[in-house]
């Protein structure tokens, strides 16, 4: 039941899913460039954020859209946000974190070549492909759809030798975690046994615990947030306690035989 649970078609993500009311601008220039030049582009995009920050809405009320505004040049900061990955320092590099504006208020996005640097992973060079999702949607099932799909299938099959494809962001990370959590489970499961059997004495007993486990487990893949999982484990538990066990133990247990009494 255990296995079964685990291959339902429900989605699976390491985090769960953050919407703030930010934006983020990251502002790469060409790989010559000094930090001066990249912190008088910054400037720059500071001040046409700063105008498209005034706003008059429906009712003719004046209100300032941006709140504050926060620029790091030379490299990225701190990870503000979940899913937000930090630039390394570079001199052509800078990142303006504000509220939300349209980009197409700010920015015309022309495709352009520009001299590049060569990022290694795992000492060999590298090429990453990044997509941004919608709202709703699960990053990691959308790269399982995408790395599993035929064109991704064909792509390999036609690489030269010494390409490969791998998986790397959320997934590689939540895929790392979970080999973790399994291999702590497995101990921990072991050492459940062991104290089980030396509490009860008996195999018997220690059997009835063991194979109600893979029940109370599988509603694992169920939840769908905390409340709903209180709910389901708290109910799924009671099950098991009140009918369950008491089945097991008196098809398990030995027959207790009647003691004359002089």
């Amino acid at each position: 039941m255990l296995v079964l649970a685990t291959q339902l078609p429900v989605s699976s993500e390491f985090f769960p899913l953050t919407q703030r009311d930010q934006f983020a601008v990251e502002i790469y220039l060409p790989e010559s460039a000094s930090i001066a030049q990249t912190n008088e582009a910054a400037r720059k995009v500071e001040a046409v954020i700063r105008a498209l920050s005034p706003h008059v809405d429906a009712e003719g009320k004046s209100h300032q859209r941006l709140f504050n505004m926060r620029t790091i040049v030379g490299g990225g900061g701190s990870r503000w946000y979940l899913a937000w990955e930090p630039e390394n320092l570079k001199l052509n590099y800078a990142e303006i974190r504000a509220g939300k504006i349209s980009l197409a208020a700010i920015a015309t996005v022309k495709p352009q070549w520009r001299p590049e640097t060569i990022d290694r992973r795992d000492g060999n060079r590298t090429i990453e492909v990044r997509s941004r999702i919608d709202f709703g949607a699960s990053g990691n099932d959308i790269t399982i759809r995408v790395f599993n799909s035929e064109p991704m299938k064909q792509l390999k099959a036609e690489l030269p030798p010494g390409f490969r494809i791998e998986i790397g962001g959320a997934l590689e990370e939540s895929m790392k975690a979970q080999w973790k959590m399994f291999r702590s489970f497995g101990m921990s499961f072991i050492a459940i046994i062991l104290l089980l059997i030396f509490q009860f004495n008996s195999l018997a007993r220690t059997s009835i615990i063991i194979v109600t486990l893979p029940l109370a487990l599988a509603g694992g893949p169920l939840w769908q947030g905390l409340a709903w999982l209180l709910i389901f484990g708290l109910t799924f538990a009671t099950v098991l306690t009140l009918f369950v066990i008491p089945a097991l133990y008196s098809f398990l247990s030995p027959p207790a035989h009647p003691t004359a009494v002089e």
